[in-house]
């Protein structure tokens, strides 16, 4: 067979896969996400094998990471931060630091390296946003209290990936003993003045040149126009941010945040989401690619270990984050448990860190375990949210009640 023939026999594969794997989760009310890393695990070589060139997967899932940033700095522009509300900025700050904190500290007590201890808290601190979102939809809580707190704090967690992908350099130099030295840093320090200053003046031009550009090609009243625009400003944007210095993923954040307050905003995203939705579902089935399920089942204890950590950790460092951002009990218990597991961009930044050697070995499948078991547990934590909170605070109202 020709080459054209195996890509296209390998792409049919992957989408037969998908397709039931998915019909199989509907039924089962779970989450799709969580069907495409099943989706990856079951075609992947560690099971059956049946895609033969994972490259070609992860060649794909790099856009989806691309187009999944381009729709976060879209979608949240500086002026939805502040609409989010106190009790979201301050409960998601603390959660975010304090998982990192303590998800590192315990690692680095366990005999991990920090670098390592401190890359898995911030993958830990992430919670996906996509999830909690279609489990709020269902149950028709996205308005509740406690569904827009959650929704809050996660988004509040998905902007903080930028800036955790901006610490994977540094981080993998620490782990490999080749720390950034004073004499490095002043060494540097011209260039990288001239590089914040040739990224002061790129972003300067864009804000002018991406907002004109697509301005034109939407006056031309030609769909193909506007889409093909669409296109060479995001991958234009993420190219000059990996050329720049930093990854494909920030360029493209930072075309979409300089677009969130454009006039064409709207019909930007009604362009782009259907190709995020796609590339996006590619890039969760290169992680279950990724995925050595003989692995697990050689360390069971480890799988425990790692859900249990992810789920219970998370709910407490949450639940401790909104008190102290003071939300009340009942609103903040309901909040954590929907914030109790592993989001996409968790695998995003675990891929970003391949390169850094910050994500091999037991390292990575102990979490890609525990994140997977963490979104399915979810399904069933989520809907009950409310129930169990409300039963918490009676019980904590009664033993109060009977202390007095």
């Amino acid at each position: 067979m020709t080459n054209e023939t195996v890509v296209m026999q390998e792409l049919i594969l992957l989408a037969a896969a998908a397709l039931a794997v998915l019909l199989l989760f509907r039924r089962l009310r779970l989450p799709a996400t969580v069907g495409f890393i099943v989706t990856g695990i079951l075609v992947g070589p560690g099971s059956f094998g049946l895609v033969r060139d994972p490259e070609m997967v992860r060649v794909l899932a790099e856009f989806g990471v691309v187009i999944l940033l381009f729709t976060v700095g879209l979608e949240f522009s500086l002026t939805d931060l502040r609409r989010l509300g106190r009790a979201a900025l301050v409960g998601g700050a603390l959660q975010v630091a304090l998982t990192v904190a303590v998800v590192a500290a315990l690692l680095a007590l366990a005999g991990w390296h920090p670098a390592q201890a401190v890359f898995v808290g911030m993958m830990a601190a992430q919670t996906s946003t996509a999830v909690i979102l279609k489990l709020l939809a269902d149950r028709v809580e996205l308005q509740a209290p406690h569904g827009r707190l959650a929704v809050g704090v996660s988004l509040f967690q998905d902007v903080t990936t930028v800036p955790f992908l901006l610490l994977l350099l540094p981080l993998g130099r620490w782990l490999h003993g080749r720390p950034l030295l004073m004499e490095e840093v002043r060494g540097a320090l011209p260039g990288a003045l001239a590089v914040v200053a040739g990224a002061g003046l790129a972003f300067w031009l864009a804000r002018r040149t991406i907002p004109w550009l697509l301005g034109r090609a939407s006056r031309t009243g030609s769909r193909e126009a506007f889409l093909f625009g669409i296109i060479v400003v995001v991958l234009g944007s993420a190219l000059l941010g990996s050329r720049a210095g930093g990854s494909l993923a920030i360029g493209a954040f930072l075309a979409g945040l300089l677009l969130a307050g454009s006039e064409l905003r709207d019909r930007i995203a009604a362009e782009v989401l259907p190709w995020r939705d796609v590339l996006a579902s590619v890039f969760f089935v290169a992680i279950g690619m990724s995925f050595e399920p003989a692995v697990v089942l050689a360390r069971p204890a480890l799988v425990l270990a790692s859900t249990a950590g992810l789920v219970v950790l998370k709910a407490v460092l949450a639940l401790v984050a909104l008190r102290i951002a003071r939300v009340p009990r009942r609103l903040a218990v309901a909040a954590a448990l929907t914030l109790a597991q592993i989001g996409e961009f968790s695998f995003v930044l675990a891929q970003a860190a391949r390169p850094h050697g910050l994500m091999e070995g037991e390292v990575s499948q102990a979490f890609y375990a525990g994140a997977v078991f963490s979104l399915l547990l979810a399904s069933f934590v989520q809907p009950r949210a409310s129930r169990w909170a409300l039963a918490l605070d009676r019980v904590l109202a009664g033993r109060a009640a009977a202390v007095d």
